[in-house]
């Protein structure tokens, strides 16, 4: 996808204090970027995800610091996810907590979708975005698993801990804040950014959770959905991706996965305007573009991670998308020839 997607600026709460511990004058930066730095004032402000991308990209370069991201999904927490967030906290168990974040995070940003899946015994906590082109895009994965792994502490307890972090972006030259953060092995140049840790935390209750709290907040976000139908399609592409790069992504599963049948599935997307195959085409080259753009992964990894039988499957696909062979692309595409 390109263009569009919004976030509200509660993602940001923490930015300008972050900012001003490294010496740098947050309104400055904030103006370099095209972000009026008093929109922050109102928590239920929204800005273009394109904005959040610049905005983040300058805080690197006036930083110096290519772990900025991260640090602010870090202490960002919890509160980043505004009305959805508070929601989640309340859920009975885990596995509740994370599908309601998935089913409802459009709310709180357009431009990336969380979705949770299980494969073999494992549970994936996978955050994709879903525009393409987006500056600092590895800044802002890293801020939203930085958030993510704060949110898993608060529902398990502070042992918690991922059994690997998944990062799509290249390794960084400093990985020791990654190893502070998430205390687990960390991957990067794969193909997906995700957390990943035992299927067995998705039964773990939460013992803080309020069930008056809930009924309130559960209605709160069903006034928001009531108002909200037009963001079926994003919803969908964050189930497809996950259970794509899992290596199911038929529309019997996807209606499966969303409790509907195969026949409701096609006529809400029919709605918008788009078939799912119209939609799983379009994912398949989001995710080979993001893929060849920021991961190191093989032709045949790629091929093998979008479901094609192989490479030259795959590099046919590509090339009726874009014109041009994958390999080709990767090179002018990359980061440093940017």
């Amino acid at each position: 996808m390109t263009g569009g997607g919004s976030i509200l600026v509660v993602a940001l709460q923490s930015a300008p204090r972050l900012l001003e511990s490294f010496g740098v004058d947050p309104a400055t930066a904030a103006r370099r970027a095209g972000l009026d730095l008093r929109v922050l004032a109102d928590p239920e402000s929204r800005i273009p995800f394109s904005l959040l991308g610049r905005f983040m990209a300058e805080c690197v370069r006036a930083t110096r610091c290519e772990h900025f991201g991260l640090q602010l999904g870090a202490e960002e927490g919890l509160g980043a996810h505004g009305v959805v967030g508070h929601f989640v906290q309340h859920a009975s168990d885990v596995g509740t907590a994370l599908r309601n974040l998935s089913s409802f995070l459009h709310h709180q940003e357009t431009g990336g979708t969380v979705t949770l899946s299980v494969e073999r015994g494992v549970a994936v906590l996978d955050y994709a975005i879903e525009l393409s082109n987006l500056p600092a895009a590895d800044q802002i994965a890293d801020s939203a698993l930085g958030i993510a792994m704060s949110l898993m502490r608060f529902l398990c307890g502070e042992a918690w801990t991922p059994h690997e972090v998944l990062l799509m972006h290249e390794r960084p030259r400093d990985v020791a804040p990654y190893r502070r953060v998430f205390q687990a092995p960390v991957r990067f140049g794969a193909e997906r950014n995700a957390l990943l840790f035992s299927a067995r935390w998705l039964e773990h209750r939460i013992q803080t959770a309020d069930p008056v709290m809930r009924k309130i907040l559960e209605s709160k976000i069903t006034e928001l959905e009531t108002g909200n139908r037009a963001e079926l399609p994003a919803q969908m592409r964050g189930i497809i991706r996950a259970m794509l790069l899992s290596g199911e992504s038929s529309s019997d599963a996807v209606a499966h996965r969303l409790s509907i049948t195969r026949r409701t599935l096609h006529r809400r997307l029919q709605a918008h305007g788009v078939t799912f195959e119209q939609l799983l085409d379009r994912l398949r080259f989001d995710l080979a573009q993001q893929l060849l753009r920021h991961s190191t992964a093989s032709m045949t990894d790629i091929a093998v991670a979008l479901n094609y039988a192989n490479a030259s499957a795959f590099t046919r696909a590509f090339r009726r998308w874009s014109g041009g062979a994958p390999s080709r692309w990767r090179d002018e595409n990359q980061p440093s020839a940017q």
